[in-house]
């Protein structure tokens, strides 16, 4: 009998642990210079502290391809949020009042109203390969 339950084990298993790929698509990249900063989140009190990405990367906008890939994503819900560092300075270039200076973007595309959206209007669920676009602004 207890050979029976093993496939069973091993197929929820497999299941539980499922790893998926994240398809970041930018739209509207307006300049040639510089470097995307791409950060993930999976929770609200992590959402836009860069000490507490759970992946994150930095691409040179000359070998973007249009997507950025991120294997190997367990199931659950996150975030993103990106900016265009067209200056190569580092960092995301704000004005006297912290507005930014440079292209950003955030997943599912919130409207920017006073203050920059929290993780509740970003998070998407993710329990499959998916493709997610961001029109930067």
């Amino acid at each position: 009998m207890r050979w029976k339950l093993t496939p069973l084990v091993l197929l929820l298993m497999v299941k539980i642990q499922a790893q998926w790929t994240l398809s970041v698509e930018l739209e509207d990249i307006k300049h040639e210079t510089g470097k995307i900063f791409v950060a993930i989140y999976d929770n609200s009190l992590s959402f836009r502290n860069e000490n507490l990405v759970i992946r994150d990367t930095i691409l040179p906008i000359n070998k973007f391809t249009g997507r950025i890939l991120f294997n190997n994503m367990p199931s659950g819900e996150y975030a993103v949020t990106l900016f265009h560092d067209v200056n190569d300075n580092g960092k995301l270039d704000t004005n006297i009042l912290g507005i930014p200076k440079e292209p950003y973007g955030f997943s599912n595309n919130p409207a920017i109203r006073m203050k920059a959206p929290n993780f509740e209007k970003c998070k998407f669920t993710m329990n499959s390969d998916l493709l997610i676009s961001i029109i930067m602004k």
